[in-house]
């Protein structure tokens, strides 16, 4: 809460406008919803299915031994 003009953080002598406009600090602004888009839609069902995916294998390669075992075997 602003209690007074200089919580603002702003000099009058600058010049430039105040970071918070005392006109419009008691109204909140209208905010649109913007419209659902295909590409939005498909962007949200693949992400949340890679990021499924991508879980699926983590939990499998620490579920599984034989996984998190090197490969190769060590040099001699």
């Amino acid at each position: 809460m602003i209690l007074n003009a200089s919580d603002l953080g702003w000099d009058e002598s600058s010049g430039s406008d105040p970071f918070f406009p005392l006109d419009k600090l008691e109204s909140s602004p209208e905010y649109e919803v913007l419209p659902l888009t295909v590409w939005g839609v498909a962007l949200c069902i693949s992400g949340t299915l890679i990021a499924t995916e991508n879980a699926i294998v983590v939990t499998t390669i620490l579920a599984t031994p034989s996984l998190r075992a090197p490969r190769f075997p060590a040099a001699r």
